[in-house]
């Protein structure tokens, strides 16, 4: 067997014939062939990379960028190209087949693992599946190299284990260290076929690769024997009568599910791309996890017996479950579908976790986060009623067209937005510089604004002390033009997968609420498309709800003024379903009839947001019909509300007083007067 290490190697592929590739931290990356060089066009590295069977060349994998673009890459001996523009997220979100074809993860629909081997059928066999031990094989990370025969994986403690036909045997020493994104393919099934195998040393062994033939791995030394005989008890007397233990689910108390309906309509299941990194955190992070978040409520109101778990004690925190350490180790996994992005609640998933072994309890720091809902202290101004439409990146080329069409159909309010990486790339900075050029222009032309401060915190990476600062000196700007803002919001989806944790922490948004000045009105932020509104985010001076768009304007309008009258605070509906010449189902509709609807609905709210499908940037050009006449209609509803426009009142003239000095006729020439007029 032979075995080649990498020392401060990152991650790596090894094929049977002896071809390898890896990855260093620097971006550099070496092969069979020699030194690789780095992807072009700006791209950091190629992450995650996999080696194509039907070339001696060839490999792909995942790019890393400054702009986050996760595209698939392939080297094919001589230069990089790009094989789609569309992102892989996640680990390891793309293999080759043997016939040299690309399996690829788009939206991880395979899970954040990606793929960890194809079998000899031609099937391919995702991360997530391998990622657990199994009813037969305690490994973790594993490949099957001969069905129900030979699985290699890493072992309860680390190293890399070979599971031998229910024998266990020894690659690299569990003691030695964490070996993690373990991958093996063979040529065959019998044992004089060959293996490669390579694996990332994350902690005490150095990233490495191994080759050779399968017979060497049945040939390692066993680590754990087959079977245990137990002990041979000569009875004394008639053995009792044991009933075998109940395997019946455990469920949940009723109280405990009442709990975590509560907090999960006051902090709506996140939802985003399903990468390891927003796992990480927007379920699993201490302290500011959802899941995190619903233990420490269930452990303040049921008890510090509740907390979390996890697999092993090397293992991460399970990104899903709760636990209860009492009568044994319980579990429940409450999430379905999370490495999906998109999971959904559940509470009859139980796992008993003494008996599946390794399980750890991880306790919790008893707080109720939702019977200590924080609200802000500072009284704002009143917040009018608010007629806009989206107009989001309109400061960054403040195009006087766009304000003419919103004026022809009576709309002087626009909704933008400081900074949007996915559409507008600019930094905090220029979107700030950009925003008082832009308010200068509104305020020339008569216009008013409400304005989102922060949006994609996770896809900048923008940690809470800088959303703190561009928080202040946006809500600085803010207060420089009270005839212009008419309010402001902290964030635009809190619970949405671009954006970190702590948007939708209640402590973090008191005090980013803390430095915007009090002279603007300021929501905490919006509910995911879809939420019901959440308490979490009722803190501010005024509500925005972006309106679920499966419902009908009517309906909407109906869950906005309950949420109102709960909470006695105006709620803005700000960010309806779209209008556009062609309907996207749950995105855009085309019936110009929908805007006029959704205005009359809004009447009795706090306003509402026109949004158009050219309002995302604000670009007169992809106006389309549809569009024109909806917000034409649109516009009316409102001219028809607003008081009439009354004419201006003339002065009122002062009596004409005769001229001073003049004497006052006598009644003799009144009299004369009056007789000479009956002859005229």
């Amino acid at each position: 067997m032979r075995h080649l290490e990498f020392a401060g190697g990152w991650y790596a592929d090894a094929l049977p014939d002896g071809r390898y590739v890896v990855l260093y931290p620097d971006g550099s990356m070496g092969s069979l062939t020699g030194a690789i060089p780095p992807p072009p066009d700006g791209s950091l590295r190629c992450l995650y990379p996999r080696l194509d069977p039907t070339s001696s060349v060839r490999f792909t994998g995942q790019e890393a960028d400054e702009a986050n673009r996760m595209r698939p890459l392939q080297w094919d001996g001589t230069r990089w190209s790009i094989i789609s523009n569309q992102s892989i997220p996640g680990v390891y979100p793309v293999i080759y087949k043997q016939d040299g074809t690309l399996a690829l993860n788009y939206r991880a629909e395979a899970g954040t693992q990606g793929f960890r081997y194809v079998t000899s059928d031609g099937r391919v066999v995702s991360g997530d599946d391998t990622y657990g031990p199994t009813a037969r094989w305690r490994l973790f990370e594993w490949t099957e190299l001969v069905p129900d025969s030979l699985v290699v994986g890493q072992g309860d403690e680390g190293g890399v284990l070979v599971w031998d036909r229910g024998i266990y045997r020894e690659l690299v020493p569990e003691s030695a260290g964490r070996c993690r994104f373990i991958h093996a393919t063979s040529t065959g099934v019998s044992d004089s076929d060959s293996f490669g195998l390579a694996f990332w040393g994350e902690t005490g062994v150095p990233t490495s690769c191994y080759f050779g033939m399968l017979k060497e791995l049945r040939e390692l030394p066993v680590v754990e024997p087959v079977v245990v005989q137990p002990p041979t008890v000569i009875p004394t007397q008639p053995p009792p009568v044991v009933e075998p233990p109940s395997r019946e689910p455990m469920q949940l108390p009723e109280s405990v599910k009442s709990t975590i309906r509560e907090f999960a309509s006051v902090y709506p299941v996140p939802s985003g791309d399903g990468s390891e990194e927003w796992i990480e955190s927007a379920l699993r992070a201490v302290p500011g996890g959802w899941i995190h978040r619903l233990a420490q409520t269930i452990a303040a109101r049921h008890g510090g017996e509740w907390g979390r778990k996890r697999a092993s004690h090397d293992r991460p925190l399970s990104k899903e479950s709760i636990a209860l350490n009492r009568d044994g180790l319980h579990g429940w996994d409450l999430l379905a579908g999370a490495s999906s992005g998109r999971p959904t609640l559940q509470t009859d998933s139980y796992h008993d976790l003494k008996a599946e072994g390794n399980q750890v309890f991880v306790p919790v720091e008893p707080f109720d986060h939702i019977g200590n809902l924080p609200v802000s202290p500072i009284v704002r101004p009143a917040l009018p009623f608010v007629v806009s439409a989206s107009s989001f990146d309109w400061h960054l080329h403040r195009d006087g067209r766009w304000l003419d069409f919103l004026e022809s159909v009576g709309i002087r309010t626009l909704r933008l937005v400081v900074s949007s990486v996915f559409r507008q790339g600019s930094s905090l900075s220029q979107g700030r510089e950009a925003l008082i050029r832009g308010l200068d222009d509104l305020r020339a032309r008569g216009f008013k604004a409400t304005v989102t401060i922060n949006t994609d915190t996770r896809e900048r990476g923008l940690t809470l002390a800088d959303c703190r600062e561009h928080t202040l000196l946006t809500g600085q700007i803010l207060a420089r033009y009270p005839d212009v803002v008419v309010a402001a919001r902290l964030f635009n989806e809190n619970s949405h997968g671009v954006e970190l944790s702590y948007a939708s922490d209640p402590a973090v948004l008191l005090k980013l609420d803390a430095v915007v000045p009090a002279s603007v009105p300021l929501a905490w932020g919006a509910n995911h498309g879809g939420e019901p509104v959440s308490a979490a985010l009722a803190g501010g001076s005024w509500i925005a709800l972006h309106s679920d768009r499966s419902k009908t304007p009517e309906d909407n309008a109906a869950i906005m003024a309950e949420a109102q009258s709960r909470f006695g605070k105006p709620v803005v509906d700000d960010e309806p379903i779209g209008i556009y010449h062609e309907a996207q189902a749950g995105r855009r509709v085309n019936d110009p009839a929908w805007a006029e609807r959704q205005a009359r609905a809004a009447k009795s709210l706090g306003g509402t947001t026109l949004h158009l499908d050219a309002g995302i940037v604000a670009d007169v050009d992809r106006l389309d019909d549809v569009q024109r006449e909806a917000a034409r209609r649109f516009g009316a509803v409102f001219a028809v509300l607003q008081p009439p426009v009354q004419p201006p009142v003339p002065p009122i003239q002062p009596p004409v007083q005769p001229p001073p000095n003049t004497p006052r006729p006598g009644w003799l020439t009144i009299l004369v007067r009056f007789v000479l007029g009956l002859f005229r």
